[in-house]
């Protein structure tokens, strides 16, 4: 069972698990909240799962969608099951899940958590992500991105960001920040709301600290929040999904 309230507050977990997936152009947009309904039910019942946030981003000059997630697992032996279960086990509809119809790209890796905070509770304030991906300087170890955390958790809260996660892949040599945003203001009534999607992408990283040590950026894409996911038990107690950006993007039927 899960240790997590979703209040503001620390967030519980050793690891998380990163996905970036690209879909191809084409996609029924009415379509897409039912196809990750029916994937949520089976992937969020996964030990240790205790939450992911999904991003959906729409690239207007090749038409592909940008998704993927971000999972946050109690331990790292947990995360790495995960992981291996996407990429060798799980089947959609007979199909293996990173050869389902649509999927131009799939990318995976776990990490360790240093540290997640949410500054506001989870629903209706997480509706913006963004997620940065570093290489170390070849100053830092664990022991010194430990040691900068409350000083990242700091400036997020500062910043007014809803959450913040710091992550670490030793073996790589990378660390990674995500991040989350509230509207911008009024929620648009047609679309989703850019002016909150710009405010975060355009605003300096939280790595910013690291950059005159030698950090460089890997990847960094903000994108809307397109639905949170909470444990799967069976229980009466589990959490319902949240579509925080539906409307104005489809929601399930």
């Amino acid at each position: 069972m899960t240790k997590q309230n979703f209040d503001a507050g620390p967030l519980f977990g050793d690891a998380c698990v990163t996905s970036i997936m690209v879909m191809e152009p084409g996609l029924d947009p009415e379509k897409v909240p039912d196809m990750i309904e029916r994937d949520r039910v089976v992937m969020a019942a996964r030990p240790g799962m205790e939450l992911k946030l999904l991003p959906v981003l729409h690239d207007r000059e090749t038409g592909e969608i940008l998704t993927g997630g971000v999972y946050l697992f109690d331990t790292m032996v947990n995360a790495q099951a995960y992981s291996d279960w996407c990429r060798k086990d799980f089947n959609v509809d007979g199909v293996q899940f990173e050869r389902m119809p649509g999927l131009k790209l799939r990318t995976s890796r776990v990490w360790s958590v240093i540290g997640a905070e949410q500054f506001r509770g989870i629903e209706g304030h997480h509706v913006v992500i963004r997620h940065e991906e570093w290489q170390c300087p070849e100053s830092m170890s664990r022991e010194s991105l430990a040691d900068d955390w409350e000083a990242v958790r700091d400036a997020a809260k500062d910043e007014g960001l809803a959450s913040v996660w710091l992550l670490h892949d030793e073996d790589a040599g990378e660390f990674g920040i995500v991040s989350t945003m509230d509207r911008a203001g009024p929620a648009p009534a047609d679309h989703p709301d850019e002016a909150g999607l710009q405010a975060l992408a355009g605003s300096p990283s939280l790595a910013g600290q690291y950059i005159s040590g030698g950090a460089v950026l890997l990847y960094d894409r903000s994108s809307f929040v397109y639905t949170v996911w909470f444990p799967v038990t069976g229980q009466a107690s589990d959490r319902a999904p949240l579509w925080p950006n539906s409307p104005p993007l489809p929601a399930p039927g």
